[in-house]
């Protein structure tokens, strides 16, 4: 059970930082069953997604259903169906990517500053939205 750490600190906030310590905006990923690689921009504690998208996906067939995270990704275009395409993946279709892969997306620079170390750098609006790991406090994790 989820116990807020300080007063003020809503459920939600507390899940997306403990979402944010295990895959956080700016990792780049490989999608389990359809293989394209994409950079996380964004993600949802739960799927929040419409009840008609639910079914068409058919969500509640995956193990962990529309009860894990979901995240929003942008596929690279050398990989993707259409050009700037912008995914919603449930946690268990995601493989964190190593090492030096960028990913060709016309929005890149709208959503990251930079590319370190294997992953892309969120822009500060990015940053205050999603913390990072190296941003929440000692504990939170």
């Amino acid at each position: 059970m989820l116990q807020l750490c300080e007063s003020g600190t809503s459920q939600q906030d507390l899940v997306r930082q403990l979402i944010a310590c295990k895959t956080a905006t700016g990792q780049v990923i490989r999608h389990k069953r359809f293989e394209y690689r994409g950079v996380i921009i964004g993600y949802d504690p739960l799927c929040i997604a419409p009840e008609g998208w639910i079914q068409a996906m058919r969500v509640d067939s995956l193990s962990q259903g529309r009860n894990q995270p979901f995240y929003h990704v942008l596929v690279d275009d050398r990989d993707g169906q259409y050009p700037g395409n912008v995914t919603y993946v449930a946690q268990e279709n995601i493989v964190t990517i190593r090492g030096q892969t960028k990913v060709e997306h016309p929005l890149i620079n709208d959503y990251f500053s930079g590319f370190e170390d294997g992953r892309y750098i969120p822009t500060d609006k990015m940053r205050k939205q999603y913390p990072q790991k190296s941003e929440t406090a000692e504990g939170e994790c």
